[in-house]
């Protein structure tokens, strides 16, 4: 078995029309043409976008029955386009004889996966490597901008008055996407009055939560306050997505504290207190109801009627006599007061908060800072996330968290933000002949996952104008995969190095004399690649099961592979049945007699032989039929020739029963089952377009098939 004898081969028909697919033909795809496996992309595909699906087979195109032991594909380039992405689908349940609308049918099952390419961002050390994605979308992405003006994310006023309600924040930045359970600890946290919440945050779904468990009891369920320790404890009912925050906002023993009017009868406040609004809770006189002001110190009874005001500074109510403050311990009346402190006074130099949303265009961002004269500037971030000017820097990250560091003991009190979200749109189904609404996250789907077998690449690929025999070129030195190929894009390989010769140990590559046959100008392609187990994905950083055996440079290619299995033609679950019942998976009595199988074997080769059942069911004892278990009844012979079934889309026997083996035949209505295996595997590709204007006039996608021979 040589390199060449593995090839990709084109089904019945290729094309996106719904009847597309089924059998596996002789037509091969030949590297480096265009068009082989999609259309061209159109001025509409442009326009509007589209979608392409094609059925290919990965095969062994040997004349005898060698095995390739782990065949795999993977894609190993994408289109240079970045309006167009290729995805490798695998499908278990994906039967030679499937077409596109089984397919489409099958995309929405949860065994269905998906295999792309990510780029490292980093050089790679022993065991991890950082990628710049692990997901892609499977369908074109459209989206429009949608502006969100003047949205205030933060306000501060350092004074004894209604607006200084100081928050305390806690934080924990997800490593990976499966964290739900965990601790704050918070020993200050006040528990007279308790009063906590979360900012938003990003699920491993994409989807943005909230947890307010005080005022939403179904998400009570989800924290819980060790009061002996002084801890937040979580068990979040949907776990963080990898390199998302979670903060979380309590109210501080250190800045509050609860007056109870049962406890102490006059309510005195210390040059640094105030009564914290919407807390105050008195009875009207002579009523038997308790009432909590409003906000801005007003108490109204069950009517509407106003019938007094409370000072928040003082702690003073008025009028003398329409109120009361004496009552038993569980009316519960009283108020909390915030202590004002050098601490939650001053203006802080950190300020965090989230856009709530994870889906903007970067440079959109737009703070407004007002200062605590009065004076406002302003401040924007740039393609990359940096914020920077003479008051203030910081960043914000894809998930929308912004980090600021105030300067020049500049005191904010207030910043408000503009930015334009992406909202994506679900292209119409009678485009793309498929319904985005069926499939998991719009279409967005996991190219790397956990325990995904993945191949890591680094390519090294030089033009030149011209090639003579004799001449050296140096190349990368341990290369897994050397390829040269012409202007025509045929491949100088081969297995005897007529072309081209390659010393693995210095890099050099030599030309021969067979390089006559090809047309200038030639492009030089090496690669060194190994496979790899993902055991963990952290913030798009893939930790391996084993140490890599090279160090790759960032820019390397890491791609997700579908493992095939063992390609061979073979042949199976022989036996004999009594009586034909049209059941390809019957057991039972057994015929009178017997095929010899054991000294003449049924002869299949990897060309032709395909998946399959089979039934040879006997109208007499020398003349019977064959039928496939899919493919339906497509033989009548007799004991007394060679049984040659051929197939008729590879011009080569889906396998040969010698006459010998037949014996005497079998009686009447008793058959002889057996099943094949091929040395070819189907797979799905696919070509998402999305809508905008491109320059590149040619472009490819580089699928890899590989394997081990014995």
């Amino acid at each position: 078995m040589q390199r060449t004898d593995l090839k990709l081969f084109k089904p019945q028909l290729i094309s996106n029309d719904s009847f597309a697919g089924g059998h596996r033909t002789n037509n091969e795809v030949v590297s480096g043409r265009l068009n082989e496996v999609f259309k061209p992309i159109s001025d509409v595909d442009h326009a509007r976008s589209a979608f392409d699906m094609a059925k290919l087979y990965a095969a062994v195109s040997t004349d005898d029955a060698s095995r390739l032991h782990d065949a795999n594909v993977f894609i190993s380039e994408q289109p240079a386009d970045s309006l167009v992405n290729t995805l490798i689908i695998e499908l278990p349940t994906l039967k030679d004889n499937h077409v596109l609308s089984d397919i489409k049918n099958q995309l929405k099952l949860s065994s269905t996966k998906f295999h792309g390419m990510a780029v490292s961002t980093a050089p790679s050390t022993l065991n991890t490597i950082a990628v710049d994605k692990t997901q892609a979308p499977l369908l074109p992405k459209a989206q429009k901008t949608v502006p969100k003006v003047g949205i205030n994310a933060y306000s501060f006023t350092p004074t004894q008055g209604a607006n200084h309600l100081p928050m305390r924040e806690l934080s924990i930045k997800a490593q990976t996407s499966d964290l739900a359970f965990f601790s704050l600890p918070a020993t200050d946290v006040f528990l007279d009055k308790p009063a906590y919440y979360s900012y938003g945050y990003l699920t491993s779904e994409n989807s943005w939560l909230y947890l307010n468990p005080l005022d939403n009891p179904s998400d009570a369920a989800q924290v819980s306050v060790d009061v002996q320790t002084g801890t937040f404890n979580f068990a979040l009912a949907k776990p963080l997505r990898a390199g998302s925050t979670f903060t979380w906002r309590y109210a501080s023993a250190l800045d509050y504290r609860y007056h109870a009017y049962a406890i102490t009868s006059t309510l005195v406040l210390g040059s640094n207190e105030y009564i914290k609004p919407g807390t105050w809770r008195i009875k009207k006189a002579g009523e038997s109801a308790v009432y909590t002001d409003n906000g801005r110190g007003i108490f109204t009874d069950s009517t509407g009627a106003v019938f007094a005001q409370g000072n928040y500074d003082t702690g003073e109510i008025s009028p003398a006599g329409a109120f009361e403050t004496t009552a038993p311990l569980a009316d519960d009346l009283g108020c909390v007061v915030t202590v004002s402190t050098p601490e939650n006074s001053a203006y802080p130099s950190k300020i965090n908060f989230n856009l709530q949303t994870n889906s903007f265009a970067m440079s959109s961002l737009y703070l407004k800072l007002t200062t605590d004269t009065g004076a406002v500037f302003s401040a924007a971030a740039d393609s990359a996330g940096n914020i920077s000017h003479a008051n203030v820097t910081g960043t914000v990250s894809s998930n929308g968290d912004v980090s600021l560091t105030i300067l020049n003991n500049t005191k904010i009190s207030r910043i408000d933000y503009d930015i334009n979200e992406l909202e994506t749109i679900v292209i119409p189904s009678d485009w793309l002949g498929i319904d985005a609404n069926t499939l998991p996250n719009n279409g967005v789907v996991n190219i790397i996952s956990q325990y995904a077998t993945v191949s890591v690449q680094h390519r090294e690929r030089t033009e030149h104008s011209a090639l003579t025999s004799g001449q050296t070129l140096a190349v990368l030195a341990d290369a897994n995969f050397v390829d040269v190929v012409d202007v025509n894009g045929a491949s100088l390989y081969s297995p005897t190095d007529a072309n081209y010769g390659y010393d693995k140990s210095t890099g050099t590559l030599t030309i021969n004399a067979g390089i006559s046959a090809f047309t200038a100008p030639f492009i030089v392609t090496a690669v060194q690649r190994e496979l790899a187990t993902v055991v963990d994905i952290s913030n798009n950083t893939l930790t391996l099961l084993s140490d890599l055996t090279r160090t790759y440079p960032a820019g390397s290619v890491v791609s997700s592979v579908y493992v095939l299995g063992d390609l061979q033609a073979l042949v199976k679950d022989e036996r004999t049945l009594s009586a034909w019942q049209n059941d390809f998976a019957g057991t039972g009595a057994a015929a009178s007699n017997s095929l010899n199988t054991q000294q003449y074997p049924i002869e299949v080769n990897n060309k032709g032989c395909i998946a399959q059942r089979w039934a040879i069911v006997f109208s007499s004892n020398t003349a019977f039929s064959i039928i496939g278990e899919d493919i339906g009844q497509i033989y009548y012979g007799d004991t007394l020739n060679d049984c040659v079934v051929m197939n008729p889309f590879v011009n080569q026997p889906y396998f040969i029963i010698r006459k010998q083996a037949f014996g005497a035949g079998l009686n009447p209505g008793e058959c002889f089952l057996f099943e094949t295996l091929t040395a070819s595997k189907p797979f799905v590709a696919t070509r998402a377009t999305s809508p905008g204007h491109s320059i590149i006039e040619f472009d490819k996608s580089t699928l890899t098939f590989a394997g081990n021979k014995e």
